[in-house]
C-alpha cells in the first residue's frame, strides 16, 4: 500500500494561513497537531525539542507585543490565531536544535492541514531568548520540571519557531492561490 498520492496532496495543498477565525480549536485537534510534532526524526535520536502550548493570556500578550517590536509591525503577528505553539530546542549544538525543530514545525503544519486547520510558522523565536526564558521559568514555577531539568533546558535552549494555529477564515480560501508555482532549476543531477 502506498500513501504517496495522499502525502503529495497534503504537501502541495498546505499554505500558511494569515487569516484565522476567533473560534476555539477543538482540543482533540490541537493534541493531534502536537503529537505529530513528536514523531519526527532527530539527530542521534536525541529528541531534544520541546513543544509548549501558550495558554496564559498574559504570556500571549507579552509574546505578541515583543514580536511586533521585533518585526517592526503594528498588527497582530499571529494573525488572531486562537492557539500559539512554541517549539524550542534543548541541546548544546544549536545547529542540531534548529534542524530538529524545523522538522517538528513541518510535521505540525502538515498535521494541521490534514485536520482542516490553518497554521503559520512565525520565525522569530530564535531571536527572542527573553521570552523563551520567561516561559521556561513559568513551567518551572508550575512544578512541571525538576530543578536539574530546568537548569539544563534553560542553559541549553533556543527558540525554533511559533506556530499560529486555528480555523482558517473564509477569506483565507478566497485569497490564497493553490498551488503556488515552484521555482525552476532547483533540482539537479550530476
Amino acid at each position: 500500500m502506498t500513501y504517496y498520492d495522499d502525502f503529495m496532496k497534503l504537501a502541495v495543498g498546505r499554505r500558511s494561513c494569515r487569516n484565522f477565525l476567533p473560534d476555539k480549536v477543538p482540543e482533540d485537534k490541537v493534541k493531534k497537531v502536537i503529537e505529530a510534532g513528536r514523531w519526527v526524526p532527530s539527530a542521534h535520536n536525541w529528541q531534544t525539542t520541546l513543544t509548549i502550548r501558550i495558554l496564559d493570556r498574559n504570556l500571549k500578550n507579552i509574546l505578541i507585543e515583543q514580536t511586533k517590536k521585533m518585526m517592526g509591525c503594528n498588527f497582530d503577528p499571529f494573525y488572531g490565531a486562537p492557539e500559539i505553539l512554541m517549539v524550542i530546542g534543548n541541546d548544546k549544538s544549536m545547529d542540531l536544535s534548529l534542524l530538529n525543530g524545523a522538522l517538528v514545525m513541518e510535521n505540525m503544519m502538515l498535521a494541521a492541514h490534514a485536520l482542516e486547520l490553518g497554521s503559520c510558522w512565525i520565525n522569530t523565536a530564535q531571536y527572542n531568548s527573553d521570552f523563551v526564558k520567561l516561559v521556561m521559568k513559568e513551567i518551572y514555577k508550575k512544578g512541571e520540571l525538576s530543578y536539574d531539568e530546568w537548569i539544563d533546558i534553560s542553559t541549553n535552549c533556543i527558540g525554533i519557531g511559533y506556530l499560529a494555529l486555528g480555523v482558517p477564515s473564509k477569506e483565507f480560501f478566497e485569497t490564497t492561490e493553490h498551488p503556488l508555482p515552484r521555482k525552476k532549476n532547483t533540482v539537479f543531477c550530476i
